[in-house]
This record gives C-alpha cells, structure tokens and sequence, in this order.
C-alpha cells in the first residue's frame, strides 16, 4: 500500500510528503513499524531532509486500545540529532503525522528512547506527552493523497 511520510524540506521550515510504498499487513503495528523504518532510511526525493538519524534503530513499537502508539526508538535519535527547536519540531511531527496521517487506528504517538520516557528529545520538545497530529507545518501543495 502507499502511504505518505514527512520529511522536512530543504527550502523551509515545513515538512513535505513523499510517497513510499509499504507491505499491507493486517496488524497495525506492523505497517506502523514499516512508517518507521522508511523514515529513518530518509527521504529518496530531492528537496527533502531526513528527519531521522539514519543510525537510528526502532527497537519497538506498541499500540495501546486506545489508539496510543508508543515508539521506542534507540539513543541515537538523541545522541546524534542536531538539536534545535525547529529540527526537534521537525523531527517529532515527521513521526507523528507520518503514523496518523497513514494509519487511522493511531489517534496518538508517545516517544520512547532505549525503553524509557525521556524529559525531552535534545532540550526543547517535551517528550513525557502524547502528540496528535498537526498539519499546520506541512506544506500542503506537497503533502499528497493520503
């Protein structure tokens, strides 16, 4: 199936679709983990960044009855991000929107690192809440049919 992930551009300050093709699974948190992965091998379109660092691994993905996903995913999101509140922002809301956007079972996602809630990602974004979905950073002429 084909799904949308966000990536950031390289132009602005706000995240842009690319489409990507995942298997179709009948279990959620396996199309949500195949999200994951695709976004941390970053963006194949030019004009987009990765969001991710690519030596980030997903060490595991859980979906809760109430539509909470919790992603854990390993230091290297941290240890090795740039930091900053925009490349944070961007960083958060690729996963985000990326899941929500695709996956309809998913209304929120909670970020885990190395399977523990951290205070923040690299000093700026509060990493103890769940995150809904908020398209208003996604360039829309570039988000794509979901």
């Amino acid at each position: 199936r084909e799904v949308s992930l966000f990536f950031q551009e390289a132009d602005s300050d706000y995240l842009g679709a690319e489409r990507r093709k995942i298997f179709l699974t009948s279990s959620v948190a396996d199309q949500a983990k195949q999200i994951v992965v695709e976004l941390i091998n970053g963006p194949q379109e030019a004009g987009l960044l990765p969001t991710l660092p690519p030596q980030t691994r997903l060490r595991g993905l859980y979906l809760d009855r109430n539509g909470t996903a919790y992603v854990d995913l390993s230091s290297e999101v941290s240890d090795l991000h740039p930091g900053g509140t925009g490349e944070e922002i961007a960083t958060i809301y690729s996963l985000v929107n990326s899941l929500i956007d695709n996956l309809p079972e998913i209304k929120r996602v909670h970020l885990l690192i190395n399977g523990e809630e951290r205070d923040t990602l690299k000093n700026h974004l509060d990493l103890r809440r769940d995150y809904r979905k908020d398209l208003s950073i996604v360039n829309l002429d570039r988000r794509g049919a979901p």
